[in-house]
């Protein structure tokens, strides 16, 4: 049982406009190939739907009604090929980090391989849990969470970029797991 200085000190959290609350925020995602048999992509980190996020958390309202305050600690996301995509001939997919804002898909596998954290993923893979990728959101400031995206410095900068080509033609390959870790301050 709590001791009245101990529920004291907990409520005083609610009020203090420093204080950090995490949340995991998720979605999901086909992967799919287009009519020129090249699958390729990006995610941007930025969960709220607004202009330049690639998809938006069911969450996101909810919080910043809650908070005016946020920063990405984490995001990744998880590829899964379905096992259809194991079965035809498919390159492997090239996939990497990016600590900054993308606005379009990657146009070539050395734009993606030209990255420092990039990693190839075997299409042969059809192991339940595919392959995750992620970026850190080290030393980043708070943003509003009316423009969680300022550039990238503060709130919920970066993307994970793929590129494949040789597959077939438009056709749905698998999925990807959205996630990310946020930490909303500054409750109103």
């Amino acid at each position: 049982m709590l001791s009245s200085d101990d529920t004291m000190a907990l409520a005083r959290t609610l009020v203090d406009l420093n204080t950090p609350y995490l949340f995991r925020l998720v979605s999901s995602a086909t992967l799919s190939t287009n009519g020129s048999g090249v699958v390729a992509g990006y995610q941007n980190a930025d969960p709220s739907g607004g202009s330049g996020s690639t998809w938006t958390a069911t969450e996101w309202s909810a919080l910043t009604s809650l908070f005016s305050e946020v920063k990405m600690r984490e995001f990744r996301l998880t590829f899964v090929f379905d096992t259809y995509a194991a079965l035809v001939s498919y390159p492997a997919i090239c996939i990497s980090g990016v600590k900054s804002y993308i606005n379009s898909a990657p146009t070539s596998i050395v734009q993606v391989w030209d990255n420092a954290d990039a990693v190839i993923w075997n299409s042969r893979d059809t192991s339940k849990n595919g392959i995750t990728h992620g970026i850190k959101g080290t030393d980043l400031n708070y943003a509003v969470v009316t423009t969680p995206n300022p550039g990238s410095y503060a709130g919920c900068p970066g993307a994970i970029q793929w590129y494949g080509s040789g597959a077939g033609t438009s056709q749905s390959i698998g999925l990807i797991m959205i996630e990310g870790i946020y930490e909303f301050r500054s409750r109103i």
